[in-house]
């Protein structure tokens, strides 16, 4: 039986939970992309997408692609109320952070707090991010504007009971209005 992304996050399986402690690492690498452009001061456009890049921003939304031997899988998964909770949050000085909440029992709980370095190369568009433990994670930043992100990761995964499956991963988020 398929299950959809959407009711993998809601289950409280041991997948789920491991999906979910992924996605902080995404949405980090996402957005850690863009901080590294402001480093270069002689280029103008680096400038304005390293001053795109600072600040906090709102997961809301992601897509996932792969193609599995049942055929294309092509998901997109809005992010509850809770889940929106969460920031990302990128500083002039090339540290970020990350908080992820989650629904557990119906109550909204943070789920996780994360602080990571991160460079960008705004010339490949690819933004390298290092969790505190050093493990490094490289994605493209698709679009960059000052109020709107959308980041690329692909990767291969156990993913929807097949293994070793490349998985394209778009996260969206959005400056918060709060």
């Amino acid at each position: 039986m398929k299950r959809t992304t959407a009711e993998v996050l809601a289950s409280k399986t041991p997948a789920s939970k491991k999906f979910m402690l992924f996605i902080p690492i995404l949405f980090l690498l996402m957005l850690l992309s863009f901080d590294s452009c402001r480093n270069n001061d002689d280029n103008p456009s680096d400038s304005t997408a390293a001053q795109n890049l600072i600040g906090i921003w709102q997961p809301y939304k992601m897509n996932q692609k792969a193609t599995l031997t049942s055929g294309n899988y092509d998901q997109t998964t809005d992010f509850t109320i809770c889940q929106q909770k969460g920031r990302i949050i990128f500083n002039d000085n090339n540290i970020g952070s990350v908080t992820t909440y989650s629904e557990i029992n119906g109550i909204c709980v943070q789920q996780d707090k994360a602080m990571f370095t991160y460079v960008y190369d705004d010339n490949s568009k690819i933004l390298t991010i290092t969790n505190a433990d050093g493990t490094k994670q490289s994605g493209t930043v698709i679009q960059l504007t000052p109020t709107d992100l959308v980041y690329e990761l692909v990767g291969n995964y156990d993913f929807q009971g097949q293994t070793n499956v490349q998985v394209k991963t778009n996260f969206y988020v959005r400056k918060p209005k709060d």
